[in-house]
């Protein structure tokens, strides 16, 4: 989320900053109906300590603006170096940040890379896996693919 609020000049959400961040969003028939039972889940999971903090937009402007920060991301990326290495993986869930950790540790010291960012859809498993670097090199595509498409093969098995 740095790269994209950094970028954008959209201001934080959030006063702190955390390693995930979740954007839900609802439609149904009856809004304010909708809206009260989304607060009540906030407040539900944040005295349950399974979230830290939240935020509910509370116009059309503060919607967009959490959406910006969303889809921002990629376009935030390629202006932090000189590419992205972009993937676009189905992963269990509980694999999920396994696969951004482990990544980050791989190429963690490899010269060239900038910095490894994941967003998806956790309903699907669907991970945007982005690695930017200074730009591309066939040193890096070395390091990262056989690297990562053998990860996943082996999650695929289990």
């Amino acid at each position: 989320m740095s790269h994209s609020l950094a970028h954008s000049g959209v201001l934080p959400p959030l006063k702190e900053s955390y390693k995930f961040n979740l954007l839900i969003e609802t439609s149904g028939s009856n809004t304010d109906h909708d809206a009260a039972k989304l607060q009540d889940y906030l407040e539900h999971v944040l005295e349950k300590g399974i979230i830290s903090d939240g935020v509910m937009a509370e116009s059309e402007t503060q919607l967009k603006s959490l959406w910006s920060i969303r889809e921002g991301v990629t376009e935030a990326l390629a202006h932090a170096g000189g590419g992205v290495y972009k993937y676009d993986l189905s992963v269990s869930l509980e694999y999920l940040y396994d696969l951004m950790e482990e990544t980050r540790r791989h190429v963690k010291g490899v010269n060239g890379i900038i910095d490894v960012v994941g967003y998806g859809h956790i309903g699907d498993g669907n991970l945007h896996l982005n690695v930017a670097v200074d730009k591309y090199t066939p040193e890096i595509e070395k390091v990262l693919e056989p690297w990562l498409y053998e990860w996943i093969r082996n999650i695929s098995f289990q």
